[in-house]
């Protein structure tokens, strides 16, 4: 049992030592609390000042190397691909901006752009993969998967890219895709005047990763890269996440075949995508940008880029 003298005394302490702390804050120790306090906040305005010059500089560089990058784009591309046909894959989710992005740094190499290929939300719904499957058979001569994704990204394949090109149409492959579209996987305009591309660039999509839709677009990619002389698959940051499409291709046993660009969204972006199509067309690969994954920032011509 406590002591009545034991507990009084104890309270009588606590206030002593209240008392204490007052007389001292607000007399001799007052000014050196003050003095330390302000000091502390001035260090950390001035650090903060600090840190906003260096986050403008930044962006300052930032804006003027993509400046820089779009300026001398054309010059760097002029010429590279003349001659050259492109089918462009947009998978769900791909940005038109840097779809547009692409298309100038094409047009600019003096290549043409075979044609244009959306696909939809269908392409990946696991509830029309016996449709795709059964459509695919259905339009492609050869053979075919009895999974959606696989027998419907040959097709495409089959009707977009071949290893000689060309310029004409190709009726069986404006069969194929005006299948393909009436049956409701992909958009695409102007179907009857599709022409067969050497090269493929696909463009992934900008938003968060999705592991289960990745998995259906890569037997496309594949065999885009089977059938043709060679696939660029360009993007952005999400895409290169855990999930994203130029991730799981980095990842996988097509990075030794299909290269990979992660800055499309930037103005270097597409010059970078463009030199890729031109090291495919060589017979070289490689994994380009500046996220995790990339092995350099740009292809370097003459080189197979591993």
């Amino acid at each position: 049992m406590i002591d009545f003298r034991y507990f009084l005394v104890s309270i009588v302490a606590i206030f002593f030592a209240l008392a204490i702390g007052i007389v001292l804050g607000s007399g001799p120790l007052e000014g050196n609390i003050n003095d330390a306090v302000k000091g502390t906040n001035e260090q950390l305005a001035a650090e903060k000042k600090a840190l906003q010059d260096q986050i403008v500089g930044l962006d300052h560089g930032m804006a003027a190397s993509q400046d820089y990058a779009a300026g001398v784009q054309p010059l760097v591309v002029q010429s590279q691909l003349t001659g050259q046909t492109v089918a462009l894959v947009v998978l769900p989710g791909g940005s038109d901006r840097q779809l547009q992005s692409a298309i100038a740094a094409i047009e600019a190499s003096g290549a043409r752009v075979g044609s244009t290929v959306r696909l939809s939300d269908a392409w990946s719904d696991p509830g029309q993969q016996d449709l795709l499957s059964r459509v695919a058979e259905g339009l492609d001569k050869g053979e075919t998967s009895s999974i959606g994704a696989v027998a419907g990204g040959q097709a495409l394949a089959d009707a977009l890219v071949n290893t000689s090109g060309g310029n004409r149409v190709d009726p069986t492959g404006v069969t194929v895709v005006t299948g393909l579209a009436e049956a409701g996987f992909l958009d695409v305009a102007n179907p009857q005047e599709l022409r067969p591309a050497g090269l493929a660039l696909v463009v992934a999509p900008d938003n968060d990763p999705n592991d289960a839709f990745t998995e259906t677009y890569l037997p496309l990619i594949e065999a885009l890269d089977s059938d043709g002389r060679g696939v660029v698959v360009g993007g952005a940051e999400p895409a290169t996440l855990d999930g994203g499409t130029i991730a799981a291709v980095r990842s996988s046993d097509l990075s030794a075949a299909v290269s990979t660009v992660d800055d499309l969204d930037l103005s270097m972006g597409a010059g970078t995508t463009l030199l890729a199509l031109v090291q495919q067309l060589e017979g070289g690969v490689g994994q380009y940008g500046l996220h995790s994954g990339a092995d350099a920032v740009v292809a370097e011509q003459g080189t197979d880029g591993s």
